[in-house]
């Protein structure tokens, strides 16, 4: 992903599999917490701060999916009178 580090989506993608396996949001905090792993601000897991963060790094992974680029190559000729 574009401007994530690799630790960070390490993060995101465990707390997204923990979620997957049935795991409440407050549960994968905790989780979280219990391994000491801590948010980028170096802060403790909460509910709240893992279900937005999975919430954006799924439509992060949708927006990777639908992104397209189209190279464009074209020439203006500008003539001054």
């Amino acid at each position: 992903m574009i401007h994530l580090d690799e630790s960070r989506i390490q993060r995101l993608e465990l707390m997204s599999d923990l979620r997957m396996t049935g795991l409440m949001h407050r549960e994968v905090a905790e989780q979280m917490n219990l391994m000491k792993i801590r948010t980028p601000t170096n802060k403790m897991y909460s509910a709240q701060f893992v279900e937005r963060s999975i919430f954006k790094y799924q439509r992060r992974e949708i927006r990777k999916e639908q992104t397209s680029f189209k190279v464009v190559n074209e020439t203006y000729e500008f003539i001054w009178k």
